[in-house]
């Protein structure tokens, strides 16, 4: 089938925009083929070159590339410059074009409101989930209103009106939780649910070690992206600190994603491959 749909309605057309967004909707598209096998997932990753996809055996298509930000590029001006340097408007647009053009049976967007807009140009019937908002965000742990957003982060920290827009001419729409779909119903979506968060489904194992002896345990998420390595510096950093700190000693248990598994910072061992 290679890049393009062409005008042949063919199987489902996943849309997303990010890696974590990749791995959900590579999950979702493992468990489409085995609960309906006739499924023929086929995705278009809007950021990067679709990794977990690839894992997945998932067929992708349309134009794809690795920008230097990474995906985040309305992050800090920096990142924007260098992604415009790299073709991030190229990319857009021929992403954009390569979707008008596509005619699959139905679409599932996986993401926020830079892929459902995307996804919008697809005349196919469409569902999307949400998976990086929840109403949970909208306030403080107090209860009381969250102060603004800044405006690099408007859309991706709420969902606003056009975002709502976009969700409202969507056959389906999946929520990360019951309290951002009723939120989203009582704006307008009626077709707003929540099936559970894929993030944490599926997590399931026991534990990896003894963390009676520790005064308290740390879950460090350093990413996928390419700077990793430099994030778990920084926060091999903080946990020391955060050690001496307390008195006490921690333990921190690193989420590594990326290959291969690094040998870690001096005295902590690697746990799992």
């Amino acid at each position: 089938m290679g890049q393009a749909l062409g005008t042949e309605r063919k199987g489902l057309l996943i849309v997303s925009n990010g890696h974590g967004e990749d791995t959900i909707a590579a999950r979702l598209a493992t468990g489409l083929r085995t609960a309906v096998p006739l499924v023929e997932p086929l995705a278009l990753p809007l950021v990067g070159l679709g990794a977990a996809y690839a894992e997945a055996s998932v067929e992708l298509v349309g134009p794809r590339r690795e920008l230097p930000s990474g995906g985040l590029t309305l992050h800090h001006a920096s990142m924007l410059l260098a992604d415009l340097r790299a073709g991030l408007l190229g990319l857009t647009f021929a992403q954009a074009a390569f979707l008008r053009r596509s005619r699959p049976l139905a679409v599932l967007v996986v993401g926020d409101a830079y892929a459902q807009a995307h996804a919008h140009l697809v005349p196919a019937p469409r569902r999307v989930l949400q998976p990086l908002v929840s109403q949970h965000q909208a306030f403080e742990l107090d209860g009381r209103p969250a102060s603004g957003t800044a405006l690099n982060r408007a859309f991706m920290e709420r969902i606003r009106a056009p975002e709502l827009w976009l969700l409202r001419r969507a056959d389906k729409v999946y929520a990360r939780d019951a309290e951002t779909a009723a939120m989203l119903r009582s704006r307008g979506v009626p077709r707003a649910i929540a099936l559970g968060n894929p993030v944490m489904d599926g997590l399931d194992a026991e534990p990896l070690v003894d963390a009676s002896t520790y005064r308290a345990v740390v879950a460090l998420l350093p990413g996928s992206r390419r700077y990793a390595g430099r994030s778990l510096r920084l926060m091999a950093q903080a946990m020391r600190a955060a050690a001496r700190e307390a008195g006490a000693p921690l333990l921190g248990l690193v989420a590594w994603t990326l290959h291969p598994v690094p040998g870690g910072p001096a005295g902590w061992p690697a746990l799992a491959g």
